[in-house]
């Protein structure tokens, strides 16, 4: 049997990089949803993953009790909250 050969590279770092996105800032999102009074808004984020954001959203919503005031939803691959 022929073993295959893996091509690799290391690259040696400093450091590893920061989370970009931290599980407060998708909390902070909500709060000025909240504060600003809007009834929808879209989220932009750099993120190719609207499921994940979503998901994020989800849970910073549940975290600050606030499923019965706030929905997020995902509509042509753009992220959404709503006023409930």
């Amino acid at each position: 049997m022929r073993k295959m050969s893996l091509c690799f590279k290391l690259i040696p770092v400093d450091e590893k990089p920061l989370n970009r996105y931290s599980r407060d800032m998708y909390k902070d999102m909500i709060l000025e949803f909240i504060a600003k009074d809007y009834e929808l808004a879209e989220v932009l984020i750099e993120v190719n993953n609207k499921s994940y954001v979503k998901n994020m959203l989800q849970n910073s919503i549940e975290e600050l009790d606030l499923e019965h005031k706030v929905i997020v939803s995902i509509i042509n691959n753009k992220c959404y909250l709503e006023r409930y």
